[in-house]
């Protein structure tokens, strides 16, 4: 099951700006989900989202940005200010968080959640933006059907729009790499 939400690059979509290109991750996951929920309602209660160098920029002026990047707070009430419910979760178990992202990618809304990526040897944070899941069919081991093999996400670090979009992370590699912080939204 995948969610038809729209995808946007931090390198591609930030009109080459070289300090927003590296730092644009969360803005962009944020980007992603206010605009699909806004084609959804379409346009019925949610404000059109400016450009995404807009909105970066908009939100180090409002100090949603810091030294550690994007703060969940800041996109909880950014969302709320264009029409969407929002909530953010930290420190998540992880049966119950993998069954909350479950419910929510289910029930039609995306989920952003903060990862660790792992480059040259470092630990950073990063954000993507879940869009579906997979779950086993139950052909080859009936007593698994319906298990979660997996997500689908939209990864905004990608320099191309089409290898950016709804890529697929099993379940296994998604526990090692969530660091069980999630922002959910509602319309």
């Amino acid at each position: 099951m995948k969610l038809n939400v729209p995808y946007y690059s931090q390198f591609l979509d930030v009109n080459d700006n070289p300090y927003w290109m590296p730092r644009a991750c969360g803005m962009t996951c944020l980007k992603m989900v206010l605009d699909y929920h806004s084609s959804i309602l379409q346009n019925t209660r949610m404000i059109k989202t400016p450009s995404l160098l807009e909105m970066c920029e908009k939100g180090k002026k409002d100090g949603g940005y810091g030294p550690s990047g994007w703060f969940h707070d800041y996109f909880v009430k950014t969302a709320k200010e264009y029409g969407l419910n929002s909530e953010r979760g930290e420190k998540i178990g992880e049966i119950l968080g993998l069954q909350k992202i479950h419910d929510e990618l289910k029930d039609g809304r995306p989920v952003i959640v903060s990862v660790s990526k792992y480059t040259l040897g470092q630990i950073k944070f990063h954000m993507v933006v879940l869009t579906g899941y997979e779950e086993n069919d139950g052909v080859e081991f009936p007593e698994r059907k319906g298990q979660l093999t997996g997500f689908y996400f939209n990864e905004p670090e990608s320099l191309s729009k089409e290898q950016g979009k709804d890529l697929f992370v099993d379940i296994k590699s998604f526990k090692h790499d969530w660091r069980r912080m999630a922002i959910f939204f509602k319309p």
